[in-house]
């Protein structure tokens, strides 16, 4: 089925708060035509192993992109 939204969820040390987010998105009518990427910026905590939970329960809707920290964007 084609994806007809992509939503990118970037996150450093919030373990406590992927389970509040991405049940609320994953209860969506259509699940299998959103695209979610959870990116990792170099978490400390359980983030990560958090995030490939959902990867691995959810796939081809969940994907995890996990990366060192490079610090804030500048504009």
């Amino acid at each position: 089925m084609e994806k007809v939204l992509t939503i990118a969820v970037p996150s450093y040390n919030t373990q406590d708060e992927i389970d509040r987010c991405l049940p609320t998105m994953l209860q969506h009518p259509d699940t299998a035509r959103l695209e979610i990427l959870l990116v990792n910026d170099g978490s400390t905590d359980h983030t990560l192993e958090k995030m490939r939970w959902y990867e691995r329960h959810y796939p081809g809707i969940v994907t995890v992109i996990n990366k060192k920290t490079e610090g804030m964007g500048l504009l």
